[in-house]
């Protein structure tokens, strides 16, 4: 664990493991019984998370080609940016990101109670709608977009 490659290859592996150990085994069981029997509280917990966890994952991804681009462009400059400090620096950005931009989805999701049962959808409720459309298109695809891009 001594190069900051490391610490970015930990971080993307925290963040693939949580998507694969937390929020994949509620949806898995919750698209074989048909049934959410989770509850309101990891409703909104694991409609969070997920996100979370994609877009740690995916700017995890994004800070390792900004530091082999650095790396390979400019090398002399990069190995005085190449710290454990700076690698904490994008680690806790990225991190920041993912929670901040994902946090509309904690309002967003409650539980149902349809025909076949209970389940986990977005809110019906205009005002919602609308936050959820704002949310999904500029936040989630705008910004991470623009981003990568800038990376790149």
């Amino acid at each position: 664990m001594r190069s900051a490659t490391n610490f970015f290859l930990l971080n993307l592996a925290v963040s693939d493991l949580m998507l694969s150990i937390i929020c994949m085994p509620p949806t898995l069981i919750s698209s074989v019984i048909y049934c959410w029997i989770f509850g309101d509280f990891l409703c909104k917990l694991f409609a969070y998370l997920q996100p979370v966890a994609v877009t740690a994952s995916a700017y995890t991804l994004a800070a390792i080609a900004f530091e082999r681009y650095h790396a390979i462009c400019s090398p002399l400059r990069s190995r005085n940016r190449k710290t454990r400090s700076h690698a904490y620096a994008m680690i806790s950005l990225v991190w920041i990101i993912a929670l901040s931009a994902n946090i509309f989805m904690l309002f967003m999701y409650e539980e149902k109670n349809y025909k076949n049962g209970l389940t986990c959808a977005p809110k019906q409720r205009p005002l919602f709608h609308f936050l959820y459309q704002v949310n999904a298109s500029l936040i989630k695809s705008y910004f991470k977009f623009v981003v990568k891009i800038c990376v790149i």
